[in-house]
Parts: structure tokens; sequence; C-alpha cells
């Protein structure tokens, strides 16, 4: 399959949005998109994540085959459960990214981690060199920081300072002031009333309101992936078409709005979204 080997074809097809995924709905799958090159692969964010072990946690060997692969930085293994973002660190060098990581099979030859191009290239991997990988999974969080401690309590006070009584001044009677009479009120012209703006009317739909991030033929895959992106506060919505399952974020009401979307899904390592309509 254009020089991709079939153990990270599933990964590559749970992450990608495949241009032309309308056409498949009609005539079959469509033909596999140019895999963006090893040379400039594409960056993740891990801006508001923290690290969850208790999602996942694993250190494995891992390894590139050589060949491209499509979706930008990801990885897989046959324990994960699910689409998530994850931490991945080489052990020996100590390089770190953020990349998406996807359930492989157990039954596929190689290492237990499969490393897609663009994560082999930002983490330095030769191809066929197997490395010790380590990956945590990341979710959205805060991280608490420590309290400072309590103040120490205040000395107590001089016994001896008890037995000081201060002498108390004698009052002043009060000084009778005269009052001024009140100035009579000034009369307010009654302002206008100025008419409401009429309501602006609502603007018309605009064309393909739906960014597409993925067409999964595996719906259990497609799930995960909506999982994902409704954590990260994006609408989604799954579409069946045939045999496939296709992942939508919207509607924009504008396409101002919708690029967007567009671009948040870019950085967020979905390079091949592409508007459409439900």
């Amino acid at each position: 399959m254009g020089g991709m080997s079939c153990w990270h074809v599933a990964a590559a097809v749970a992450v990608v949005a495949l241009s032309g995924c309308e056409q498949m709905a009609a005539s079959g799958p469509a033909a596999t998109p140019a895999a963006a090159p090893a040379s400039t692969p594409q960056q993740m964010s891990s801006a508001g994540l923290v690290p969850r072990p208790d999602v996942f946690a694993q250190r494995a060997l891992g390894a590139w085959d050589g060949g491209p692969s499509l979706g930008g930085p990801w990885i897989a293994h046959p324990a994960a459960t699910g689409a998530e973002r994850v931490d991945v660190t080489d052990v020996d060098t100590g390089r770190s990214i953020t990349a998406a990581l996807f359930r492989r099979g157990s039954d596929q030859a190689g290492p237990p981690f499969q490393i897609s191009a663009d994560a082999a290239v930002a983490l330095g991997i030769q191809p066929g060199v197997p490395v010790e990988l380590d990956v945590v999974a990341l979710r959205p969080g805060t991280v608490v920081e420590a309290t400072a401690p309590a103040s120490e309590p205040a000395a107590d006070p001089d016994p001896a300072a008890e037995d000081v009584v201060e002498a108390t001044p004698p009052q002043t009677p009060p000084v009778a002031i005269a009052q001024e009479p009140a100035a009579p009120p000034v009369a307010v012209a009654p302002q206008p009333v100025v008419p409401a703006p009429a309501a602006t009317p609502p603007a018309a739909p605009i064309d393909r309101p739906f960014v597409q991030v993925g067409t999964f033929g595996v719906a259990q895959n497609a799930e995960a992936l909506a999982a994902e992106l409704e954590r990260d506060g994006l609408t989604v919505r799954l579409v069946p078409s045939g045999n496939l399952t296709r992942v939508l974020v919207g509607p924009a009401a504008s396409e101002a709005e919708r690029d967007a979307v567009q671009a948040r899904l870019r950085e967020m390592g979905f390079a091949d979204t592409l508007p459409v309509n439900p």
C-alpha cells in the first residue's frame, strides 16, 4: 500500500482524514493520499495536558520500518484501549515528543511499539533500529501546586503589660452645628425614548459547515477518536457512510468559525482535515 508495511496500516487509517472520503460513500474507498515528507514531521501540541500513568503507561521497544506513513506523529501498541494523546520519550537520548496512541494487533510482527514516520523523524530514530520508549498518557488537567506552610502563631503578650491601665480621657460634649436649608430640587427634563435597534436577521447557513477528521472501517475506532475530540471541547458528529463511519466536527456558523476549527485540529496533529457537508 504505497510503500507502507501491513503492520502500520491500521493506525494510519485510524488518524488520517482522507481527502475524497465523500466519494468513498458513493463509489468505494478512495486512493490513499501521499504521506507527509519524513523531513517535515507534523507537531502535536501538549498545552494544558498533564501525565496520566493510570490511563496508560508502558516502557517497551519500538521501531520504524522506514516506510512513509500517514497522519503525523503517532505510535501503536497492543495494550492501548482507544485513541489517546501520549508523551513519548526515547529512554537512551531523553528526546521527547507528543503523539497520538492507537491500538495494534498483538499478532503483528515487530516490537511492541509501532512508530510512524513523522514520530521517528522527530525522535531521531533510524529505520529498522529498535529503541526503548517510555510512553505515558496525557489528559487535560491542572497541576496542583504545593501549599505554602502556615505562618507561626504570634508570641504570647507580656503578662506584665496586662497590669498597666491607661487613663481614659474625658469625652468632649458634642458641638451643635447649624443645619443649612436643603436646596430645592432641580427639575430634570425627560429624556427622549430611543427605539431599540431592529434585530439582525440570522446569517444564512454556510456551505460545508463541518470539518471531517477521519473515516473508519471499525466503528469503535471512530468512537474512540470522537471521545478524545470531545474531551478537548469540540462538538463531534459520527455519520455512517456504507460500511464506514465518518468523524465530523461542527457545524460551524460561519466560514471563519469553520476555518478556526480546522486550524485547531491541525495544531492537534490532524493535518489532512477538510470541510464537508454531513
